[in-house]
């Protein structure tokens, strides 16, 4: 909802030292106003794919935003791609930086325990060196968001172990 946009953009600015802060839209709606928007970049794609369970080709909207900002940092030469989802509010200064020190791998996803899925995706950090892996990987599944879950997808792409993997292992 456009009310908890600003909450979620003074949770970033305050807890965080983003180099820039990019929204990715899958064609809203209800978009968030310029004021809003200051200092922030916004991109939006022409429709709304949809959600990953019932979408228009390949990638559901969420998966669009995710393989766009991934690229998008690759070619910006950032050292770190971090993702916070549009309803998560980060708590901490330094936050990021504390996730990074502690990442023994390019890539740091939330713990799945106690759900359905082995890794949760509501807040991502992907250092350069796992830029170029995880894209090929995620272009390489040929299944749908719809028969594959993005949670399967993320651990399909961020491992050169479960990418070997036949798909149907993750249906």
């Amino acid at each position: 909802a456009l009310s908890f946009f600003d909450k979620w953009k003074q949770s970033v600015l305050c807890h965080t030292s983003p180099q820039k802060i990019m929204v990715l839209d899958s064609a809203s709606p209800l978009k968030p106003s310029s004021e809003q928007l200051s200092d922030i970049e916004f991109i939006s794609i022409l429709e709304n794919p949809g959600h990953s369970t019932k979408h228009v080709g390949k990638y559901s909207g969420y998966m669009r935003s995710i393989i766009m900002g991934i690229t998008y940092a690759s070619m910006c030469d950032a050292d770190y791609w971090v993702y916070v989802e549009q309803d998560v509010l980060l708590q901490g200064k330094g936050i990021i930086e504390r996730c990074i020190e502690d990442m023994k791998t390019p890539f740091m996803f939330g713990s799945g325990k106690g759900t359905y899925q082995l890794l949760q995706q509501s807040l991502i950090i992907i250092h350069k060196s796992g830029f170029d892996d995880f894209i090929n990987r995620m272009n390489n599944i040929k299944s749908r968001d719809s028969e594959v879950a993005p949670e399967s997808k993320f651990l399909i792409a961020s491992s050169p172990i479960y990418s070997k993997l036949p798909e149907w292992c993750f249906k």
